[in-house]
């Protein structure tokens, strides 16, 4: 009798690194901004950076333009993104495998066509996106804090928020539908949609030190004052973070909020990768100063 077991794919390692450090021998730890999970021994950490610098470096031979993007494996797959000249993210992930008995006799098939570089490459870019998006780019924090201040923000995004964000980038169900990053927009006639936009301009005018608004029905964006690529990496912020989180503190309040009542309404501060930030001011690094709402 034949029986069966499959394994999903699972995240194996998420890491940062900076060419430009550790250049002298024994000081190559220096170039880790980085890594996940952070119980590795610094030996296999320095040495998967190491591993994937000389990669990037050899194919760089080829096609300087278009170095290492993605190296395969049996059981592996690793992909590579430069968001900024000289600073690597890299991550890697185990393949989904099936095993199946028969009389005994163990076979294990890895299944490789389901993990798509493209789209790994599009969780990468949407992880440096979302660090942007609240501390503005690497060089920038770097310039400002120095490098021990960005491996302190790194650190403090990416394990108190990315940690539960690597939770919502579910290797095994990514799809090529995750390289859009869409977003549901509310349906609304031509009369309601100005009524809207009226109402956006009202807040605006009103409180001028508002300076983009975000207009959301439950998790339907109604109209956005951001350029597209920062509504896009907002919009998943919100839906995949942020709510679910208030809605897991204020189980109470989310269940007396009535859909149908005439005002309902919910007031957010400050986000938590922020807390650097004095509450009151809580701050957005936006990649244009323009966006539809003009």
């Amino acid at each position: 009798m034949a029986t069966s077991y499959v394994k999903e794919s699972e995240l194996l390692s998420f890491f940062v690194y900076d060419t430009r450090l550790g250049l002298k021998e024994g000081t190559e730890e220096q170039k880790i901004l980085y890594y996940h999970p952070d119980n590795e021994s610094v030996n296999k950490k320095v040495r998967n950076v190491g591993l994937c610098e000389a990669l990037v470096n050899f194919t760089k031979t080829f096609n300087p333009d278009r170095p290492c993007q993605a190296v395969h494996t049996d059981r592996k797959r690793q992909v590579f993104l430069e968001p900024e000249p000289e600073i690597w993210t890299v991550m890697t992930v185990s393949i989904p495998w099936v095993e199946q008995v028969n009389n005994g006799e163990r076979t294990v098939q890895y299944i490789q066509d389901y993990v798509q570089d493209e789209v790994l490459e599009t969780a990468l870019q949407r992880s440096y996106s979302m660090f942007k998006l609240f501390h503005g780019s690497y060089t920038d924090v770097c310039n400002q804090a120095g490098q021990e201040g960005l491996r302190a923000r790194l650190q403090r995004f990416y394990s108190r928020c990315f940690t539960q964000y690597l939770q919502t980038i579910d290797v095994d169900k990514l799809d090529i539908f995750s390289i859009f990053q869409g977003m549901q927009f509310l349906p609304l006639d031509k009369y309601m949609y100005l009524k809207a936009h009226c109402f956006v301009n009202l807040v605006e005018t009103t409180y001028r030190n508002i300076q983009r608004t975000v207009f959301l029905y439950g998790d339907q964006l109604v109209w956005s004052g951001l350029g597209q690529e920062d509504i896009q990496i907002f919009y998943q912020y919100l839906l995949t973070w942020l709510f679910p989180n208030w809605a897991s503190e204020n189980p109470a309040l989310v269940a007396s909020l009535n859909p149908l009542s005439q005002h309902s309404s919910l007031s957010l501060s400050s986000p938590p990768i922020s807390s650097s930030l004095p509450a009151s001011h809580p701050s957005i690094a936006l990649t244009n100063v323009t966006g539809p709402g003009g």
